[in-house]
């Protein structure tokens, strides 16, 4: 069973709708650290690097559960 919270949620969410973590922290009022520490917890509850980086712009990739 996949196990991620709901404020690693809330921050996959955030740096979609922002695009990008600055942002996201701002919104979130989160240091930018915490809000990547967030997203990098999703990814390894998912098993897989679900975010890909260009032009310093995040866009998540397929997240995925392990099987």
């Amino acid at each position: 069973m996949t196990r991620f919270s709901i404020d690693q949620l809330r921050a996959f969410l955030a740096v979609v709708r922002a695009g990008g973590v600055r942002r996201a922290s701002l919104t979130l009022n989160l240091t930018q650290p915490a809000v990547t520490a967030r997203i990098k917890a999703l990814e390894e509850a998912f098993g897989n690097g679900g975010w890909g980086n260009r032009r310093k712009q995040s866009r998540p990739g397929a997240l995925s559960p392990r099987s």
